[in-house]
């Protein structure tokens, strides 16, 4: 059903809506990161930087191209 959806909308229309949920689940993460107790500094650091790195390169380029739309 979803990839139906998908189908059948323009990407210029998709591209936001899917870069607003991406930004949505960057930021929960980060935040149940921070709200760790168990890890310390220096991974939380780590998670964090990584997390930054999800999405913002992995997927743009096709998000761009509109194949995961």
């Amino acid at each position: 059903m979803q990839a139906m959806y998908a189908r059948s909308k323009p990407t210029e229309i998709l591209r936001p809506m899917a870069e607003e949920m991406a930004r949505a689940i960057r930021t929960a993460f980060k935040d149940e990161v921070k709200e760790n107790k168990w890890m310390d500094k220096t991974f939380k650091k780590k998670r964090e930087k990584k997390l930054d790195q999800i999405l913002s390169t992995k997927y743009k380029s096709a998000l761009n191209k509109g194949h995961c739309l």
